[in-house]
């Protein structure tokens, strides 16, 4: 878990009072959700050893990519930032991927 301190106390990305900030509207429709890749795949994806056993290293990308997918509207769920827009449809990952110190961002739809 990624603490932060500031002006006043600890700030705690995955906290209910921070974490409404993690989700964006981007455009109608499309939205962007910021988030630790590490948390979100270890606690809401895929075995990700199992999956990369063996796997030829032009195959991980794609292995990668379809963890997220699969993590990143369990993780939403979860943590209840769905937006209300896409109501009890759930969302689909349009395109994911990271930024540096561990971070990780998705484009999702609703479905």
């Amino acid at each position: 878990m990624l603490d932060l301190y500031g002006c006043g106390g600890r700030f705690d990305i995955y906290s209910p009072g921070e974490i409404q900030r993690t989700v964006k509207s981007v455009e109608p429709g499309i939205y962007l959700v910021s988030y630790k890749w590490p948390y979100v795949v270890d606690n809401y994806g895929p075995n990700m050893e199992l999956l990369l056993e063996g796997a030829e290293d032009n195959e991980k990308p794609r292995i990668w990519n379809q963890a997220m997918a699969s993590a990143v509207p369990k993780y939403l769920e979860a943590k209840g930032i769905i937006p209300a827009e896409c109501g009890d449809n759930g969302v689909s990952v349009i395109r994911n991927g990271e930024t540096e110190g561990d971070g990780g961002w998705a484009e999702f739809r609703c479905n």
